[in-house]
């Protein structure tokens, strides 16, 4: 279903142009979800970030109801998986446990395992609280008067939580986790495990664990061995199997060996690439090896690799690749994203390079339309107005390899793949004019990036698509679906005005517009109080469904 929009706020909106409007801040979270927030470092994202918490606190303040419609979202795009990083998720929990009412910190709470599942979310949770305590208009709410300074110290709630991360994963899974991500976002799991005063039994499994990960002596009398060590020298042996193989592997991760014995390693334990030595990682044994154990989503990210050094040239391991990249059934932003570093032939930092393998291209190709949410066809003619203007040759927030323009064609592929057949699809790239383009349902994603990608750019006039139809007297229109950052700065009339002149002139009272974003920007050029216009974010898993509701008016 459609998220609830913000009635008080949507539904009288302020046109701050005479063809786009001002969204509603939950319209705005929900971009920068499914959109990225941008910044090209490390520090440019945190900035970035830390902005987007400022309209976050707002939102959960807003109405009194804010917070638990927050909430919800999340709740929802976690289940479904439907966003494609975890940042702003992670931002939006911080925000609701920092800021929330009682009983939103306590929804938000019982949501936390599920968004911070591995070690980089939770280190990047907790490192986006810290920094929104310090945030002025955070303080403001919760120290009005200034009586309290400011501590590094977690409340009662956060320790427990984080301690039951630790605690309540099965013991062998937690050894992987914590030893295959050690450290990110600054923190490292002696860190967390000294703010959570996580205290264990001296001996058994957790103990082994939290010994490795502090890597500081157990007792004063062993100054110069590590806690692994010392545990070793003063406790009783492990008593189970588990506390036997979780030792046997911490063993094997700090002790030198060769690669045969590193391959070994990894049959053994399921290791992953990150428990490797760096230095052995130019071995085509030791990613042979890691092939088996790899999950669908290290594959995407090594796929380079794994050809350059001709793992790939192997016909059962590209068979083995193919069918894990489909089982991990991942985000559509994540595969376009493979998709293109892979065709390049080189990587976007360093100078490996490889030639691509056709048959894990065309699983690639293949994987991108699918990975949107399956809809009912959309049993109508459809236009398809594609943003080609200056503006969408900018990289994408989400996908710095890839402008918006790219991305917009790689949608243009899934809106045709949705149509029933015998449905007529016209597809429209647009500027200040119109330009229509031939785009069949059995193209590639690289062959309709490649049709966009020498257009002319120019200014950006929003309503092209509706005026070429009510020019051109297609009268048996039932959606329009335009593809646009909405940077519109040019042209007769308004989005607005021009749907509603096409359903007027050729009596399709029921024709509907949807806007798909392109950008997180603030703005749209969708009149909320037309019932049959609507805004959605590009590269919202549950997408689809959304349009599919909307064309057949369920919504």
């Amino acid at each position: 279903m459609l998220e609830d929009e913000d009635a008080d706020t949507e539904s009288n909106m302020a046109c701050v142009a005479p063809f786009k409007f001002e969204v509603s801040d939950f319209t705005r979270l929900r971009r920068l979800v499914f959109l990225g927030t941008g910044g090209d470092s490390t520090e440019s994202k945190h900035l970035a970030l830390l902005a987007a918490a400022e309209l976050i606190v707002r939102l959960v303040f807003q109405s009194g109801t804010g917070g638990t419609r927050v909430i919800d979202f999340l709740d929802a795009i976690t289940t479904e998986r439907r966003a494609a990083k975890p940042d702003v998720v992670c931002l939006a929990l911080a925000v609701c446990i920092v800021c929330g009412t009682g009983k939103v910190k306590q929804a938000a709470w019982k949501l936390f395992p599920r968004v911070c599942a591995i070690p980089t979310t939770l280190f990047m949770f907790l490192d986006l609280m810290q920094k929104i305590n310090t945030l002025p208009c955070v303080i403001a709410i919760n120290d009005p008067i200034g009586e309290h300074k400011p501590t590094k110290n977690w409340g009662r709630a956060t320790q427990r939580a984080v301690r039951a991360w630790y605690t309540e994963k099965k013991p062998m899974h937690l050894a992987l986790l914590v030893t295959k991500y050690a450290k990110r976002e600054g923190w490292s799991h002696a860190d967390v495990l000294a703010l959570c005063h996580l205290k264990t039994a001296p001996t058994g499994s957790l103990a082994l664990i939290k010994a490795h990960v502090c890597g500081k002596p157990l007792a004063p009398r062993c100054p110069e061995r590590t806690a692994l060590e010392c545990y070793e020298m003063t406790a009783t042996p492990p008593a189970n199997d588990t506390a036997v193989s979780i030792h046997a592997m911490l063993t094997c991760l700090t002790s030198a060996a060769t690669v045969e014995q590193v391959c070994a390693n990894i049959a053994t334990f399921h290791l992953s690439r990150e428990h490797v030595p760096t230095e052995l990682l130019i071995e085509p044994s030791i990613w042979r090896a890691l092939l088996p154990t790899m999950g669908g989503m290290a594959i995407f990210r090594n796929l380079g690799k794994l050809t350059s050094v001709g793992v790939l040239d192997e016909s059962a391991s590209v068979d083995l690749a193919v069918k894990k990249m489909h089982d991990a059934k991942a985000h559509p932003v994540q595969i376009l994203i493979a998709l293109k570093q892979y065709g390049l032939g080189k990587g976007d930092k360093g100078g490996m390079t490889w030639t691509p393998n056709a048959r894990i291209e065309n699983a690639l190709e293949a994987l991108f339309p699918v990975s949107f949410a399956k809809i009912e066809p959309l049993d109508m003619n459809v236009v398809i107005g594609l943003d080609v203007s200056g503006s969408m040759t900018m990289p994408m927030k989400n996908m710095p390899c890839m402008t918006s323009a790219e991305a917009a064609a790689a949608l243009v592929l899934v809106l045709l793949r949705c149509v029933a057949p015998g449905r007529k699809v016209t597809v429209l790239a647009f500027t200040s004019t119109v330009t229509k383009i031939s785009f069949t349902s059995d193209m590639t994603v690289a062959q309709i990036m490649r049709k966009t990608a020498h257009m002319s750019f120019g200014a950006t006039d929003v309503a092209q698509p509706m005026i070429w139809a009510t020019e051109h007297k297609l009268a048996d229109v039932g959606l329009f679906v335009t593809l646009s950052d909405n940077e519109t700065n040019s042209g007769r009339i308004p989005s607005t005005w021009a749907i509603k002149n096409y359903r007027e002139k050729l009596n399709v009272p029921a024709a509907r517009l949807v806007v798909v974003a392109m950008d997180p920007s603030g703005y749209t050029t969708v009149d909320k109080n037309d019932p049959g216009m609507f805004d959605l974010e590009g590269f919202d898993a549950g997408m689809m469904p959304l349009i599919s509701d909307i064309a057949h008016g369920r919504v």
